[in-house]
């Protein structure tokens, strides 16, 4: 097959390419960071890299639409949304064969009481999935000739994706002995980052007809985790690592979050399950950053 990735130098698009490198695909890899790409993959056969501003190339099967604005800075979205518009125009007048446009499970509401499945309410509560769910409605309305599909992909985690809560409680408990949780009503439906990788590789070769893609898929683990279950397994294995023990202090706090999904749709389709724990991925964490 021949795959595209836009925004390949992300920890999602790199770790897709870690899992393509071993196969015989042929991957074009679009992204401001190409020479970075090109040192870390020096080695990958029918690999290309290409700039964002260069065009798609003819012949392309799959599209992995993954760039998207770091931030919520009202500037960079502007110039994101029109990036996204114009490479799907580009996908329709390319001919490529079938769109995965990476969405957010932040298109649901944040306080919710069950996972979110794909026929939940929407409820945009952040610029960032104003941003996402702009994103999914370019894709249907520009694509709606070509196949494609909106992954709502949970929040993912792992080695180098320094801003989520799991990294910080690793570095403060590595460095300071100690961690400190504001424990309310929070449930996480963190992913480890590989696991999506796998999941999206998986339903670029598989041998479902993309024709009967479904408009949207929730991707995400099949448990949640407390802020405690967090620190908790951090404290573990911290107290492993450096033979001591780490103090934890849990306040009571009011905060109310759920980011769970019910992902039974993809796993059904794709005949596909998450594979990495909360354990495995602390361990990376702490190993790598530590």
């Amino acid at each position: 097959m021949k795959l595209a990735i836009t925004g390949a130098g992300g920890l999602l698009g790199q770790n897709i390419l870690q899992i393509l490198k071993e196969t015989d695909n042929t991957v074009y890899a679009f992204s401001s960071q190409g020479d970075l790409l090109r040192s870390t993959f020096s080695g990958a056969k029918n690999f290309y890299f290409l700039d964002m501003t260069d065009e798609i190339p003819d012949g392309i099967d799959v599209l992995i639409h993954c760039a998207f604005p770091r931030n919520e800075d009202g500037e960079q979205m502007a110039a994101g949304l029109k990036y996204i518009r114009d490479i799907f125009c580009q996908c329709v007048e390319k001919k490529v064969g079938a769109v995965i446009n990476i969405s957010s499970q932040s298109v649901y509401s944040q306080s919710r009481d069950f996972p979110a499945d794909e026929n939940s309410v929407l409820n945009l509560e952040s610029k960032y999935a104003v941003g996402k769910y702009a994103s999914e409605l370019l894709l249907n309305t520009i694509c709606q000739s070509t196949c494609h599909t909106n992954i709502r992909m949970a929040s993912l985690i792992g080695a180098e994706f320094h801003q989520r809560i799991v990294n910080k409680f690793v570095k403060t408990a590595f460095t300071e002995k100690e961690l400190t949780v504001l424990a309310g009503a929070q449930s996480y439906g963190y992913m480890d980052v590989r696991d999506a990788a796998d999941a999206l590789v998986t339903m670029c070769l598989s041998s479902i007809d993309p024709r009967q893609w479904e408009e949207s898929y929730n991707l995400g683990i099949e448990n949640t985790y407390s802020l405690i279950d967090i620190a908790s397994e951090v404290k573990r294995q911290v107290e492993a690592e450096l033979g001591s023990k780490i103090k934890l202090n849990i306040k009571k706090h009011e905060a109310r979050l759920n980011t769970a999904l019910n992902s039974q749709r993809f796993y059904q389709t794709f005949d596909w399950r998450p594979g990495i724990s909360l354990q495995k991925t602390v361990q990376d964490i702490l190993r790598k950053e530590c």
